[in-house]
């Protein structure tokens, strides 16, 4: 056996690893899930993202995370994903009903009720933001 093959079994074992630990690691959250404007509880978040855009990626997990805090029965995530635009009227009318008030300036975009945010929003900010918006009592979550 030669080096260049210890070295590519070496590299696929940690890539392996690598993979395991990252699937894992990640809180459980449906992003392919279809949304329905319909659909809404005491504080809902519409989250505005696109597959090509480096900054909805980043903020996924962190969307993702905060869906699996907050209590399902008061939060509500509703993913709106643009490549659905020509295929969801759902999607297109969320969209387009934005774009319309000034909220969709661009990706990711994230709407609570007349209050948005544009742009990449470090994890506890948008937290705070999200729990600012529940009345009392607070979910637990937002105590931390």
């Amino acid at each position: 056996m030669n080096k260049s093959f210890f070295a590519l079994s070496a590299a696929l074992l940690l890539a392996f690893v690598l993979m395991l630990g990252c699937a894992g690691s990640s809180p459980s959250f449906d992003f392919e899930k279809k949304s329905s404007i319909s659909d809404s509880k005491e504080v809902t978040l519409d989250f505005l993202h696109a597959d090509w855009c480096p900054h909805c990626q980043r903020m996924k997990p962190i969307v993702a995370k905060l869906a699996s805090e907050l209590p399902a029965d008061r939060f509500l995530v509703r993913s709106w994903n643009e490549k659905n635009m020509n295929s969801d009227p759902d999607t297109q009318t969320i969209y387009n009903n934005y774009t319309a008030l000034g909220y969709f300036q661009g990706f990711p975009t994230f709407v609570i009720g007349d209050d948005y945010r544009v742009g990449e929003i470090p994890e506890n900010e948008l937290k705070a933001w999200v729990c600012s918006k529940f009345k009392a009592p607070v979910p637990d979550a937002c105590k931390n």
